[in-house]
């Protein structure tokens, strides 16, 4: 029994030498499409090939070509993963398809070498939308929305493969427009950029749901490969018809109370607060530069004096930089404090 197990640990316990019929690639990494732009392409065989100790190797030991042409120092990262290793200047670049041939001549110390060539290719990543944000209306049909890339790429192709939808699915061309360098920076070519202020050509129908779309095609400045997205980047809705809706305050029971100007009545159900504040109810925005001109509130709320200002200290935001929800409402509060049970 002691001698039966004595021997099954003796076996037990020695090194089991694999064997290999010949030599292969299990795995080449990157591989696929729209890959990061790494610096760095591994090969692994499915066994060791050479033994630890010198892991640089010489361009002309290794019977490896990569087209695109890369500046490869190559090194055994361990006995069976060969890697080109690429340095920041030398590294993969976006947009590029890059084949890989490896040819019969590396040899393991058994002398096994592959039967026939190996081949694969990959695709770094291609031009994408990254995100898109609202940078200002021009005109109530006249958005201007910026759309950023995970690259550069020519303004032609985005003119072409990015456009607006209306809801009968016209479509509605774009122009473009690079936005203002930043202090201290040197300015954006006109070639190519990652960032475009997208507008649309004509003026869009008011009240309307838009759609911005990209379809597949954008080129990207760096290498040749087309992009393949095709999706809704954003949605929203142009601006109605500017008018002054109503007023809208708070009554003394702590009441939202909306009065339309289409259906104005004064009684004791909607008077307001004068401590809570009124406001003005408008479909579009509206600064207070513009109100204080033509707007005219009797008894005054200057209180009759001429030496203050009840706009003064009221800041002036034009909320341009949003975007529209359809029903949206614009307020605009009154300055000062109103009079008790006062008719204005």
């Amino acid at each position: 029994m002691l001698l039966i197990g004595s021997l099954t640990g003796f076996f037990l316990a020695q090194p089991s030498f694999a064997t290999f019929d010949s030599l292969e690639i299990l795995r080449m990494t990157p591989t696929g499409v729209d890959v990061p732009t790494g610096r760095q392409i591994v090969i692994t065989f499915n066994q060791p090939v050479v033994p630890l100790g010198r892991m640089e190797r010489d361009t002309a030991e290794i019977p490896i070509t990569i087209t695109p042409t890369l500046q490869c120092q190559w090194r055994w990262l361990n006995t069976s993963s060969l890697a080109c290793q690429l340095g920041d200047e030398n590294a993969l670049k976006p947009a590029m398809r890059y084949e890989v041939q490896v040819a019969p001549g590396i040899m393991t110390e058994s002398e096994q070498t592959l039967n026939a060539p190996f081949h694969d290719t990959f695709i770094t990543e291609r031009p994408t939308v990254s995100y898109t944000s609202f940078q200002t209306w021009q005109a109530p049909g006249m958005p201007k929305i910026w759309v950023t890339f995970n690259q550069p790429v020519t303004p032609d192709s985005v003119a072409k493969h990015l456009y607006l939808q209306k809801p009968n699915k016209e479509r509605v061309a774009v122009r473009l427009e690079l936005p203002p360098s930043e202090e201290g920076k040197e300015p954006l070519s006109s070639h190519s950029s990652s960032v475009w202020i997208v507008s649309p050509q004509i003026l869009l129908p008011l009240d309307t749901k838009m759609i911005l779309r990209v379809e597949p095609g954008i080129q990207s400045h760096i290498g040749p490969e087309l992009s393949i997205e095709e999706r809704i980047l954003t949605r929203f809705h142009t601006f109605p018809e500017f008018k002054l809706l109503g007023m809208a305050c708070t009554n003394l029971e702590n009441k939202s109370v909306s009065i339309r100007s289409d259906k104005l009545r004064l009684n004791d159900d909607n008077r307001c607060d004068p401590l809570q504040g009124v406001s003005l109810e408008f479909s579009s925005p509206v600064i207070k530069e513009v109100v204080q001109e033509h707007l005219l509130v009797v008894p005054d709320l200057a209180g009759g004096r001429t030496d203050y200002d009840p706009w003064e200290n009221v800041s002036s935001y034009s909320r341009l930089d949003e975007f529209y929800s359809k029903g949206q409402i614009y307020n605009l509060w009154l300055p000062g404090t109103l009079k008790a049970y006062h008719n204005y």
